[in-house]
C-alpha cells in the first residue's frame, strides 16, 4: 500500500511486447498517424475526427512526464517499437478514486494490448498511486469496451440514462452509460504500527493497547509500535487516544504513504474512526481490509526560513495576553480584509473545521472537502463573518499581516499541537499554503462523522 509524497517521473511499466510510458515531444507525428480514425473517435468521447497535427501536438505539449500527490490526471502512452499505438490514462483522480479511459489504433487491434495495458496501470494505482476505487463507463452499445473492462477485472455497477453525448454525422445523439468498477483488496494488511496516547489522565489506554497487539498478532498481523520502528514497511497505523494523538498520528505516517485508523480512547474524538468499546467488531475490519482511504488537504508556513507542517487541524495567529490585534488578510496577493481585528486569526482545514474553528463560531465542512475556513476569534465587529475558500486546494495562499498588535508584542503562531511565541510582529506576515502531502486517513464511511456531529457536538438531530 504505497503512496507518493512527492512529484516523481512518470514510471515505465514494461508488457509483453509493449511498455507504457510518458509522452515525448516527438510522439505528434506517431500520434496522429495512429488516433486519426472514425473507429477510434467513435468509441472515444473527447477525441476528435479529423485529428489534425494541430491536435497532436497540442495534446503532448499537455501530458506530463511526473505524477504527484496533487495529480488530477495521469497519461501514458501504450509504446509498441516506438510507435503510438494507443493510450491508457488515469483521469478526474480525486483522492481514493479515478476514471480510467484506454484506446488503441486499429492498426494494433487482436493483439490483447488494451487489456493488458489496463491491468497496469490498474495495478500502478492500487500499489503506487494509493487509489481505492477506479472506474470506466462507456456508452451502451460499445459491446467491445464492455468486453475489455469484463475482463480486466471490472464489475458492472449500473445504467446512466442519456448520459453520453456523440455526434454522427453531423446529427447530436444521446446514449445511456453503463459503469464498470474495480476495488482495491485491501485485505492485504499484515503490517500495522500502533500509537498510544501518554499521560496520566491515559492510563486506560495500555491495556488497550495490549487488547489490540494481541487481537491483530492472532490474526497474523506483524504489530510493531510506533516508537520502535525503523526503516519497517507498514501497512497501516492506529491511532489510540483523543485527537491530539490521532493529529500526530496521521501527520508522521502520512509522510511514509500509510493511512492511520483512529480508536478513540480520549475525549472528543472526532477525528477518529470509532470508539474502543468497538474493539472486537473494528480488529475484524481491518483485518478484513474493510476501510476506506481519505486524502485531505494538509497547511503549511514558513516561518524564518524554516517549512513547518504539515498540519491536519489549522494555522493560527493570536496575541499573546488575548489582546486586540490587527490584520490585513491576503488571498493570492488580493486583499480581502484590510483591517481585521480581534484575538487573532486563524485558517482551518475541513478536518479542522470542528475543533478550533467550530469553538469560535465558524462553520462546519465535511472532511473530504478541500476548502479551508478563514476565521476570526473574538472580533470586537460582531458582524465579521467567516470566510471559505477554495483557493489553496489550487495552489494558492494565504497571507496574514500584522498592521497592529496591542503593546506591540509578537504574535503567537499556533498550529495544531505546535506553538511558537515569537512569532510575527507589526508589519511582518505569515503566509499560508497547502502542505505537498496530503493527510491519509483510514475511514470506516461517513457514519461515523455524522454520529461524531449528534453525539460529540450535539449539531445534528
Amino acid at each position: 500500500m504505497l503512496h507518493i509524497t512527492s512529484a516523481i517521473p512518470l514510471p515505465v511499466l514494461p508488457g509483453e511486447g509493449f511498455h507504457l510510458r510518458a509522452y515525448r515531444e516527438d510522439d505528434a507525428e506517431s500520434l496522429q498517424r495512429n488516433i486519426n480514425d472514425t473507429r477510434v473517435a467513435r468509441d472515444v468521447s473527447n477525441i476528435p475526427f479529423p485529428y489534425t497535427m494541430e491536435h497532436a501536438r497540442a495534446w503532448v505539449r499537455l501530458t506530463a512526464d511526473t505524477v504527484s500527490p496533487q495529480s488530477t490526471r495521469v497519461d501514458y502512452v501504450i509504446d509498441v517499437d516506438g510507435e503510438v499505438a494507443g493510450s491508457v490514462a488515469f483521469i478526474n483522480i480525486d483522492r481514493h478514486k479515478a476514471q480510467v479511459s484506454v484506446w488503441v489504433a486499429p492498426a494494433y487491434w487482436r493483439r490483447g494490448l488494451a487489456i493488458q495495458a489496463l491491468k497496469l496501470l490498474v495495478q500502478f494505482g492500487f500499489e503506487t498511486l494509493g487509489l481505492v476505487r477506479i472506474f470506466a463507463y462507456h456508452y451502451t452499445e460499445n459491446h467491445k469496451t464492455r468486453g475489455l473492462l469484463e475482463k480486466a477485472g471490472f464489475t458492472f455497477e449500473g445504467v446512466h440514462e442519456k448520459e453520453w453525448l456523440k455526434i454522427i454525422g453531423g446529427e447530436v445523439r444521446l446514449f445511456d452509460s453503463n459503469y464498470y468498477s474495480i476495488v482495491r483488496d485491501m485485505s492485504s494488511v499484515k503490517i500495522v504500527a500502533i500509537t498510544a496516547a501518554a499521560g496520566d489522565q491515559y492510563g486506560h489506554v495500555a491495556p488497550l493497547l495490549e487488547a489490540v497487539r494481541s487481537k491483530l498478532e492472532v490474526a497474523g498481523c506483524e504489530v510493531f509500535l510506533a516508537d520502535d520502528l525503523r526503516d519497517e514497511r507498514v501497512d497501516l497505523a492506529v491511532s489510540l487516544g483523543g485527537d491530539g494523538t490521532m493529529m500526530k498520528t496521521v501527520s508522521r505516517f502520512s509522510g511514509r504513504g500509510v493511512p492511520t485508523l483512529g480508536i478513540n480512547a480520549g475525549g472528543v474524538g472526532f477525528l477518529t474512526s470509532a470508539e474502543s468499546s468497538e474493539l472486537d467488531q473494528v480488529v475484524e475490519r481491518i483485518i478484513r481490509g474493510e476501510f476506506s482511504v481519505e486524502r485531505r488537504l494538509s497547511l503549511r508556513f514558513f516561518w524564518k526560513g524554516e517549512q513547518y507542517g504539515p498540519f491536519a487541524n489549522e494555522v493560527s495567529l493570536w496575541h499573546p495576553t488575548r489582546g486586540i490585534a490587527t490584520f490585513a488578510v491576503l488571498i493570492d496577493g488580493e486583499p480581502l480584509f484590510d483591517r481585521l481585528s480581534g484575538d487573532g486569526v486563524l485558517v482551518a482545514t475541513a478536518t479542522g473545521s470542528t475543533a478550533y474553528n467550530a469553538s469560535a463560531g465558524g462553520p462546519i465542512i465535511t472532511p473530504e472537502s478541500s476548502n479551508v475556513v478563514i476565521n476570526a476569534l473574538n472580533p470586537p465587529m460582531f458582524n465579521m463573518r467567516p470566510v471559505v475558500t477554495e483557493k489553496l486546494a489550487a495552489g494558492g495562499t494565504v497571507t496574514l499581516q500584522v498592521i497592529a498588535s496591542k503593546h506591540d508584542q509578537p504574535l503567537t503562531i499556533a498550529a495544531d499541537s505546535l506553538q511558537i511565541a515569537e512569532g510575527p510582529r507589526v508589519g511582518e506576515s505569515l503566509t499560508i499554503s497547502r502542505h505537498p502531502q496530503p493527510l491519509l486517513f483510514a475511514t470506516f464511511g461517513h457514519r461515523q462523522y455524522v454520529e461524531a456531529l449528534k453525539g460529540k457536538m450535539n449539531l445534528v438531530q
